[in-house]
């Protein structure tokens, strides 16, 4: 199982600072864990502009997006102000 930590405002939108999840790239974690669809454009099944997410540390598109067994995803959105 990989562990999917989030940071800022998801961490109450999800219940949870980390939790632990099956899939075989981001895209299928996601689909398991955002059921709301607060990071995952369900429709497109693309990722919402405004999170940077990260594998083991690494950007999740450099890596393609593949996940193994105990790899670490952190979510962090971009929050600013105007």
């Amino acid at each position: 199982m990989s562990k999917v930590i989030f940071f800022g405002p998801l961490v109450q939108a999800f219940n949870s600072k980390e939790i632990e999840v099956k899939g075989e790239d981001v895209l299928q974690v996601l689909k398991n864990v955002d059921k709301k669809g607060i990071i995952l454009d369900l429709d497109n099944n693309t990722i919402r502009p405004g999170y940077i997410i990260l594998i083991n540390g690494v950007d999740w598109r450099i890596k393609g997006g593949k996940i193994t067994d105990n790899d670490i995803i952190q979510i962090i959105p971009i929050n600013h102000g105007g």
